[in-house]
């Protein structure tokens, strides 16, 4: 009992700092989204009709794609590391 109201202010501590984690992640998926939306709607407009757009618009296309696959795997690795905390600090409770 007493060694857990140590560990309490620590816990609210933690909750704190998951959640101001939890909120970066959600903005940063939400920019994510935001911009795949916006990559889709100009590929869709580009392959219209099963057209093959010129060698320029190709390679328009192809910087937000790359920026595109970039964050999303950034996220992913970050959501993998917010993971291996959560289970780190469960596993240290027990």
């Amino acid at each position: 009992m007493v060694l857990q109201s140590y560990k309490t202010p620590l816990n609210g501590t933690r909750i704190r700092q998951e959640k101001m984690e939890n909120l970066a992640m959600s903005e940063e998926i939400d920019i994510c989204i935001s911009n795949f939306l916006s990559f889709n709607e100009k590929y869709n407009v580009a392959y219209k009709d099963g057209r093959e757009p010129v060698f320029v618009k190709q390679q328009y296309l192809d910087g937000p794609k790359n920026e595109l696959i970039y964050s999303i795997e950034k996220l992913v690795k970050k959501d993998s590391a917010l993971q291996w905390k959560v289970l780190e600090y469960s596993y240290s409770q027990v």
